[in-house]
């Protein structure tokens, strides 16, 4: 008898340690950036779905990279302006009928968006705010509680450090005759230094990959470009989006085998 008694409690014992490594495997492909050991993706992205690509229409918005990229991260991280204010293209849509087709940046676009205000209203160079009748969508708030920005590039655990806090992210990219571009980016995979951005000047909804070099250069089509700047956009604490299907699924497997673990215990 207390052979058999012994026997049983391997037995739970067995299947208590199997329970916490399947619930710890859940978590892990669940949580945020992972994919493979090497490929960190944004909470809910992967190379066909989750992405956000603002295009430019090329009539009003030719020099508008920055408030593409900049309502990318807003839409993406759910700064939205209400009703028919929602989405990228949407947002992206509002920009044109109140700022010159000049060039600019993300964080402008975004203290415009949050506060109605352009920091660089007046300064040769910069866009500037034609129609001033936008307050903005949260005047309360200061952005730059919600907005991180690094200049350079140094390595690539900055980027892997936004992914992993779930930051929306614009990296702006430029040559050395001094010209300036912004990417939104989704990806990175370490072991490649491969970056994966959207580009609004794709004209498609493309999320695109480049190599990048350890001083920042870019592969293809930017060769001549190298990264200069990174921002990043929190994710609006009050707002909360709707999961995607393979993350309920994740949830779901995720809650059995809690809910087997804590059986087997109860049954010790």
């Amino acid at each position: 008898m207390a052979e058999t008694m012994h026997l049983g409690n391997y037995e739970v014992t067995m299947k208590k340690k199997l329970l916490t490594v399947f619930c710890a495997l859940f978590l892990v492909l669940g949580s945020a950036g992972f994919s493979g050991a090497t490929l960190y993706w944004l909470p809910g992205v992967n190379e066909t779905s989750g992405w956000v690509d603002a295009d430019k229409t090329w009539t009003d918005d030719t020099l508008l990279c920055w408030a593409a990229s900049a309502s990318n991260l807003l839409a993406w991280t759910g700064w939205t302006g209400g009703p028919g204010l929602t989405t990228h293209d949407q947002i992206f849509s509002f920009f044109p009928p109140y700022w010159n087709d000049q060039v600019g940046n993300p964080r402008y676009a975004v203290e415009w968006w949050f506060a109605g205000t352009n920091a660089q209203q007046g300064v040769a160079g910069w866009a500037q705010l034609t129609d001033f009748s936008h307050s903005g969508f949260y005047p309360t708030l200061d952005y730059n509680t919600y907005w991180s920005r690094f200049e350079g590039w140094n390595s690539s655990k900055l980027i892997n450090d936004f992914i992993l806090k779930s930051l929306g992210i614009s990296i702006r990219v430029g040559t050395a005759a001094g010209r300036g571009h912004f990417l939104t980016v989704w990806g990175w995979d370490d072991a490649e230094k491969t970056i994966y951005v959207t580009d609004s000047d794709s004209g498609n909804d493309v999320l695109a990959s480049y190599t990048v070099s350890d001083t920042g250069g870019l592969s293809g089509g930017y060769s001549n470009w190298s990264i200069t700047h990174i921002y990043g956009l929190q994710k609006n604490p009050g707002w909360a989006p709707i999961p995607e299907p393979s993350t309920v699924l994740l949830l779901a497997f995720g809650l059995m085998a809690i809910a087997w673990r804590v059986r087997a215990i109860r049954q010790k």
